[in-house]
């Protein structure tokens, strides 16, 4: 069950993150082998990239450009890694934008140095004059990007600290598929694209 706003936003994340790429789940979420490390995808492995757009100075393009890491290496091992660069969706799938997602939670946590809103990063009153990459914040460089939720004083909320464990992302995957009346679980393996091999093999 979602408790909160943000968990909402992380959930649709994290599915299309697992759905668009082969990666598993340990690449972005905390994985249930390092439970203890509280690795998972943060502020460090993601850079936003303001690019020039001739057609509308005014209005730059920006894309995400993900770094992501294999489970077992949890950190220690940053030989091991692989780039994904993201751009964003056509209006009418707005829903299913990661670089909208992505954007989001990051001014949730305030993450950048020179940026308060989405206005000062679409809506310039100067165009730039040169393709740029956004400052993170070196306080939120390690901040995992989805974290588990916290009951405190008799309020849900999103923790400070804590990255999102695989088990809680399989729960909500089993709740919302009962819900949607699935015959089978969804898992986030399911969400995968398929290998498609030539019928000659």
């Amino acid at each position: 069950m979602i408790r909160t706003h943000r968990m909402r936003l992380q959930l649709v994340l994290a599915v299309l993150l697992v759905a668009t790429t082969s990666e598993p789940p340990g690449a972005i979420l905390q994985s249930n082998a390092f439970s203890t490390t509280n690795r998972a995808l943060s502020w460090r492995d993601v850079s936003f990239h303001i690019k020039l757009n001739l057609f509308d100075p005014p209005h730059p393009i920006v894309t995400a450009v993900i770094r992501r890491l294999r489970p077992e290496d949890q950190g220690t091992n940053y030989s091991s890694w692989k780039e994904e660069e993201i751009f964003s969706e056509l209006p009418q799938n707005r829903c299913h934008c990661r670089l909208s997602l992505l954007l989001a939670l990051a001014l949730m946590d305030s993450v950048f140095v020179d940026v308060g809103s989405a206005s000062d990063i679409f809506k310039l009153a100067i165009a730039p004059c040169q393709e740029h990459i956004l400052r993170i914040k070196q306080d939120k460089a390690d901040l995992p990007i989805l974290r588990a939720e916290c009951f405190e004083n008799d309020v849900w909320s999103i923790d400070d600290q804590k990255a999102m464990l695989y088990d809680s992302f399989r729960g909500q995957l089993s709740f919302f598929s009962a819900c949607a009346g699935f015959r089978s679980t969804s898992r986030a393996w399911c969400q995968e694209p398929e290998l498609t091999l030539p019928q000659d093999i």
